[in-house]
């Protein structure tokens, strides 16, 4: 508006863009540990052979092997820093509660999550290896148990209304705000669209999903109110479609350049990373 000098409206703009592969194709790495510049990536799994623990560091140009995480495990949670991480949960198989904390150099055994499970959902960010979340998972069936992490063990807190798998990606904001989408619902196949909000006590509904009518095993990342869900396995596969969540909605964004699922992610809504993938 010339008179007033304001915006008649703001459109958001956003792409997605390719950079260096990891030195290990896979999928369903523990991710979430740092920034879109500065990141980890344990374990995982590689066809072939399977599970893996090899770990790779992004220093936001290109991937460096690190030492590897104790025990070959895929679908694990992931929290804190390139210095400072956390990795939990899993696939190992069978279903694990194992903790290990980076110290920048090596990786030490913690006290376990009080269920075993895989880890699709959680949170932390950079600051999570004394302060990560541990929501929902799957462990033979859905579950909707909420665990929080002190840096030094693992404590029940209130459950998710709804129990479910497959869900954002693990990373999507903190351990007392936080954000858990789409996934894999009772009944199946079921892919959800409906998202959960945590304030750190209490779980509430939030906005649902809005493209193909919900999916599972999503890369997101973000915060509770500027989150990013993409790609992702829809009823009809392996899917490309992204979307903004701004704590309240869900809109879609501009699409991936490659269709996936099992993707990890890490970053904020303007500086995100999805890394690895099965596109289907």
């Amino acid at each position: 508006n010339t008179t007033s000098d304001t915006f008649k409206s703001v459109v958001p703009l956003s792409a997605w863009s390719s950079a260096s592969p990891m030195t290990f194709g896979r999928e369903w790495g523990g991710s979430g540990i740092g920034t879109q510049t500065s990141n980890l990536v344990a374990g995982g799994y590689i066809y072939p052979p399977g599970r893996t623990a090899k770990t790779e560091e992004y220093n936001g140009s290109g991937w460096e092997n690190i030492t590897s995480i104790n025990a070959d495990k895929y679908v694990a949670g992931g929290a804190g820093s390139v210095t400072a991480g956390l990795v939990f949960g899993g696939t190992s198989p069978p279903y694990t509660g194992d903790t290990e904390e980076w110290n920048g150099s090596s990786w030490s055994e913690q006290n376990n999550l009080g269920t075993a499970r895989s880890m699709y959902c959680g949170a932390g960010g950079p600051g999570g290896q004394t302060a990560a979340l541990a929501s929902a998972g799957y462990n033979g069936s859905n579950v909707s148990n909420v665990e929080e992490y002190d840096g030094t063990s693992w404590s029940e807190v209130n459950d998710m209304a709804n129990p479910r798998g497959q869900c954002s990606g693990q990373h999507i904001g903190t351990q007392t705000s936080a954000l858990a989408a789409g996934g894999t619902l009772p009944g199946s196949p079921n892919y959800g669209a409906l998202c959960e909000e945590y304030d750190g006590t209490n779980w509430t509904t939030g906005g649902a999903l809005t493209e193909d009518s919900g999916r599972s095993y999503l890369a997101g990342f973000g915060t509770q109110t500027a989150a990013v869900a993409g790609g992702g396995y829809a009823q009809t596969g392996a899917t490309a479609n992204s979307e903004h969540y701004d704590g309240s909605s869900w809109t879609a964004a501009n699409n991936m350049n490659t269709g996936r699922y099992g993707a990890s992610g890490t970053g904020t809504q303007t500086a995100g990373l999805a890394i690895g993938q099965y596109p289907g």
